[in-house]
């Protein structure tokens, strides 16, 4: 299943082309049939509050099964995907070759629109931001600031074309990006992102910090303060620790909790992370041909990564079928290919603005002034509620969050000023920036994917 009809077809064009997502038949059919004959491992059965102690408990992979045989309408669910705006390009990424990327691109009504793009991490995907697109590109109320949104499929997820050999990770995946957003128009813009999306946006502003010209975060990957890189931090959370929080001037007890429960993820929750990064290949065999690994590998992070929000099956299965349709290798081997780039991702320093909303729930929670040992730290936002995939639990929250940032940018930005006036100067009624937009679709994306 990860080799489709349009993938082995090929695409002849240039400019942004409108794409329709459409899953083969056959492909849905071998999906049923693989539910169908798969065998499941006995559950051990562990007490009431520790069933996902052991990842994803039996009951709900059984549900699952159930109620894509019984109840799921892939079609519906491919026909609200295909009402956002959803688009190919081939992107030339040096050293390897051009890649079809597939985006999301809602140009705005307004003129004066602050072109962002929106970048994804794992498990998630482009769909993680349906809930905020519209109402950042047409927000309600002429006193807020709109944005022509652009949300791509990283390479090697859902429907862009992944790399074909070694070497493609964060710095790649940030070419590919900026690449994008200059094919559009775009010479200057904001970035936001969460997971990877995070460290992705922080080599948009390492590597193109002319072009980026802000980034907001839902996720904080920084190297922890040493007395040599930065004494006070470290000796602040030396004195935080010590007291649990109660030293005066040190970190607060809240802070200390997050800083914990950051600590405790990596000791307890880590292993999904050490396969990926290791030997993604090994674990492609399984995830790849088997729908219940997939959806058992991905339901548990869509579990333990969320506070507490109600997913449904409908959610749950559309999810898996981003991953599932195009095989999910691409996705896991970014972390190997990644690896060797964490050090510098997580520590360099970058003149580009940021800004930081914090969930409570997010895995992953050091103190808020720690960004300030990565960018300057403009906009700092906590939240009592919500978890890792902020877009999809609390996209009000973010959207408000990315409105207030952004907003508050571009009132001091004089070159993104710039940018948005020349885009006003050849913005059309339908927002189109001047980039000729072929409105058919590609070849093969109706005979597969």
């Amino acid at each position: 299943m990860s080799d489709t009809p349009s993938q082995e077809r090929g695409e002849s064009f240039d400019s942004p082309q409108s794409y329709k997502i459409h899953v083969a038949s056959k492909y849905l059919d071998l999906t049923t049939q693989k539910f169908d004959t798969a065998r499941l491992p006995n559950d051990f059965g562990q007490p009431e509050g520790e069933e996902w102690a052991d990842g994803t408990p039996k009951r709900v992979i059984e549900e699952l099964i159930d109620h894509w045989q019984e109840r799921f309408d892939w079609r519906k669910q491919e026909a609200q995907l295909n009402r956002l705006p959803n688009f190919r390009v081939p992107i030339e990424v040096d050293g390897f070759g051009t890649l079809r990327i597939h985006f999301l691109w809602r140009r705005s009504l307004r003129p004066d629109a602050i072109p962002v793009i929106m970048v994804h991490g794992w498990p998630g995907s482009f769909w993680e931001f349906s809930k905020m697109i519209e109402p950042l590109a047409n927000p309600p109320d002429m006193g807020m600031p709109a944005f022509n949104v652009v949300v791509p499929s990283l390479p090697g997820y859902a429907f862009s074309d992944g790399p074909k050999k070694p070497g493609f990770g964060a710095k790649k995946m940030a070419e590919a990006m900026d690449k994008l957003m200059k094919k559009l128009g775009y010479e200057h813009y904001v970035a936001q992102g969460g997971d990877w999306g995070c460290l992705i946006c922080r080599f948009l502003a390492l590597q193109y910090p002319q072009n980026v010209r802000a980034i907001h975060v839902n996720f904080l990957h920084v190297k922890p303060p040493t007395l040599f890189s930065h004494p006070v931090k470290c000796l602040k959370l030396s004195l935080a620790m010590a007291s649990n929080g109660r030293f005066p001037g040190a970190y607060t007890p809240e802070e200390v909790a997050g800083w914990k429960r950051t600590k405790k993820f990596y000791t307890e929750e880590i292993g999904y992370q050490a396969i990926h990064g290791t030997k993604p290949m090994t674990l492609a065999y399984g995830l790849t041909d088997s729908p219940v690994g997939l959806l058992a590998w991905m339901r548990e992070k869509m579990h333990s990564w969320t506070d507490n929000y109600p997913w449904t099956n409908d959610e749950v299965l559309t999810w898996f079928m981003l991953y599932w349709t195009p095989g999910p290798h691409q996705g896991t081997r970014l972390y190997k290919e990644a690896s060797r780039e964490i050090e510098e991702g997580t520590s360099k320093w970058s003149n580009v603005p940021m800004g930081f909303s914090s969930f409570v729930k997010e895995i992953v929670m050091p103190p808020s002034d720690w960004a300030s040992m990565l960018h300057p730290l403009k906009f700092y936002r906590k939240h009592n509620s919500g978890g890792h995939f902020a877009a999809w639990e609390k996209p009000q929250e973010l959207t408000n969050d990315v409105r207030d940032f952004f907003k508050g940018i571009v009132g001091k930005d004089k070159v993104l000023q710039l940018q948005i006036q020349q885009q006003h100067s050849v913005t059309g009624s339908n927002g189109t920036t001047g980039v000729t937009v072929s409105m058919c679709t590609p070849a093969g994306a109706t005979n597969g994917v």
